[in-house]
């Protein structure tokens, strides 16, 4: 992709990205998951290193869901030979070690990925990793930034 990660394009923190260009990324994003969820597939690791945005078209932004390294085929997956995802992306049923998940751990990342995309800072950027680990298990809201209210209800709940 021309521009890289999502992430890389955040960090430029490049003003061309509009709130329309945002949302055509975030609609790009669900369908990829959509798709892969259609497949019976589970990313596990969705986050948005993981997601490869080309703006060569300023107009329509184009977003691909990469790094299936940690992918498994099935709805219902058995978790093992370890901790699978990256924290602060993590679903809490991950974190808990629960043995049976679904593709839902991928929408609660997809979740985590669509507050950085909408205001440009992870959640979780000043916690350590015991810390959001704490966050996410007690199931307390991320740290609020600056969002339309709209945005933030549909985030926050």
């Amino acid at each position: 992709m021309v521009n890289g990660s999502l992430k890389q394009v955040l960090r430029k923190n490049d003003r061309t990205i509009d709130r329309r260009k945002r949302l055509i990324i975030a609609m790009d994003a669900a369908f990829g998951m959509e798709y892969l969820h259609e497949k019976n597939i589970v990313h596990f690791d969705l986050k948005s290193h993981n997601f490869l945005v080309n703006m060569r078209d300023p107009q329509q932004p184009v977003c691909k869901i990469g790094d299936l390294g940690l992918s498994k085929i099935k709805q219902r997956t058995l978790v093992s030979g370890g901790v699978r995802g990256t924290i602060p992306w993590m679903a809490p049923e991950l974190l808990n070690t629960k043995n049976m998940v679904t593709e839902k751990v991928d929408v609660y990342s997809f979740g985590v990925v669509m507050w950085e995309l909408l205001t440009g800072e992870e959640p979780y950027a000043n916690m350590r990793s015991e810390e959001i680990i704490v966050w996410i298990n007690t199931k307390r809201k991320a740290q609020k930034a600056v969002l339309e209210r709209v945005l933030q209800t549909l985030i926050l709940g």
